[in-house]
């Protein structure tokens, strides 16, 4: 939205500015991405100065001009978004406009002109505050009120319940460090210090796992650094991402080679494990969730010339998906009439470390098993590491671990390809799936290299 010798104000905005040297327009930060935030950028005696708006909005949305987003009620609501939502966004830009305009024309009459001091006003109506005396709590029960109307998620989507309870345990954990500390911690104070002494209680003490202890972390610091570009003073180890998390060992997780698969599929089994089998081997060929795999009785099968292919609308996810199916589960299809009979998801973990001791899989490996820990006089289940017989270490959702190791390893599938059967989102989320052995990467790295010799 270029001012330089026009109003500042789009549409029926009339403000006029001093736009000898002065230019203001919006950008998506991450355009590539399904949803990004937008940010301001102002151009001052040939320099530019950025500064975000607190707005994040689907991409596709976005008008060419960069003036706004659409308002249609078809393209809006298929991007998740209602037109009042949208038109409160367009509305948002337009006033952080406007302020811009009064900001300037009011600064014009300084003896100095300080950009800052325009940029502080139109972002927060006010200079920036040196300090504050806001608590993380106070923080995030204002981030959450903003998620209510306001989508928070990567795509655009409503904040998920158990975002919300991740939200809530931070709230607790907060509570419990400044009871250690003898008072409440300013959002201006939180830094490395605490992230040491809250790992220590997260894991040590309340034995969760380090992933968890991560994941609730960086829910601070999620409303921590919404605060800030809203003008609250925030520790610098939270603005520039300084803390030093502990991140938890890799190949923590079994999975199932396709070998092992090929034994298991030999096997002469009846009744409840040769389902528990079936539904095992169904979930390491569609990478489904347990959730979506005990509902494949209401998904029909489509065929698509010679191939057979399922639409699956996920239930954690929502997402829709289309995945063929691999002989070996059409072979099952055709051996039940059908998908094999469901089963309640804990009697199916229970069957599958019966499934692997029948398997003959007694062979010790590292991994996490859940057991019960008793904590403050309650019995809570905890995953706990260690090496165990690989039977043990059999749950549902090694089937998804198992497909995209397996595809990965054996090179035919990109991972690309890999992430659209799982539905990972990013690269990122796919890796901590893929449990690929370091002498496997550096043997296909030696492959490639002797067959250029």
């Amino acid at each position: 939205m270029n001012n330089c010798g026009r109003h500042c104000g789009r549409h029926r905005d009339t403000l006029r500015v001093n736009a000898r040297c002065m230019q203001i327009n919006f950008k998506l930060e991450q355009p590539s991405r399904l949803r990004s935030p937008i940010s301001a950028r102002v151009y001052y005696r040939k320099k530019r100065y950025k500064f975000a708006t607190g707005i994040s909005v689907p991409t596709a949305l976005w008008l060419d001009d960069n003036s706004g987003v659409k308002t249609g009620a078809q393209i809006v609501t298929k991007n998740g978004i209602t037109p009042i939502t949208a038109q409160n966004i367009n509305d948002t830009l337009l006033k952080i406009q406007r302020s811009f305009a009064i900001a300037w024309n009011e600064e014009l009459k300084n003896d100095e002109f300080d950009i800052q001091r325009v940029i502080d006003q139109a972002k927060y109506g006010k200079a920036k505050l040196a300090s504050s005396n806001k608590t993380v709590i106070q923080v995030i029960h204002e981030y959450l009120a903003f998620a209510q109307s306001n989508p928070i998620g990567r795509n655009g989507e409503p904040i998920k319940d158990t975002t919300l309870k991740q939200y809530r345990t931070a709230v607790q954990r907060v509570v419990a460090l400044g009871k250690r500390e003898g008072h409440p911690i300013l959002a201006s104070k939180l830094c490395q210090k605490h992230w040491s002494e809250y790992y220590q209680m997260e894991v040590n003490e309340l034995k969760k796992k380090p992933s968890y202890a991560s994941a609730v972390w960086v829910r601070m610091q999620a409303a921590l650094r919404w605060a800030h570009e809203r003008g609250e003073v925030v520790h610098d180890d939270i603005i520039f991402n300084r803390i030093k998390r502990i991140h938890p060992k890799p190949y923590r997780r079994a999975i199932v080679s396709l070998d092992e698969l090929d034994q298991l599929r030999a096997m002469e089994l009846t009744g409840v494990m040769e389902r528990t089998r079936d539904l095992f081997i169904i979930g390491n060929w569609t990478a489904l969730r347990v959730s979506d795999l005990m509902k494949l009785e209401k998904v029909r099968v489509l065929e698509y010339g010679s191939r057979r292919v399922i639409q699956v609308d996920t239930q954690k996810t929502g997402d829709l998906i289309d995945i063929p199916l691999h002989p070996q589960v059409i072979t099952i299809l055709e051996r039940w009439q059908g998908w094999p009979k469901p089963m309640n998801p804990q009697d199916y973990n229970i069957n599958l470390k019966k499934l692997g001791k029948l398997a003959g899989w007694t062979q010790k490996e590292y991994g996490e098993k859940v057991s019960l820990v008793k904590i403050d006089g309650k019995m809570e289940r905890r995953e706990k590491s260690g090496t165990y017989p690989k039977y043990e270490l059999l749950t549902s959702h090694l089937s998804r671990r198992s497909f995209a190791t397996n595809m990965y390893s054996v090179g035919m599938m990109s991972s690309s390809d890999i992430r659209k059967m799982t539905g990972h989102k990013t690269e990122r989320l796919l890796e901590v799936y893929i449990h690929s052995n370091p002498k496997d990467v550096t043997n296909r790295i030696d492959d490639v290299f002797q067959s250029l010799a």
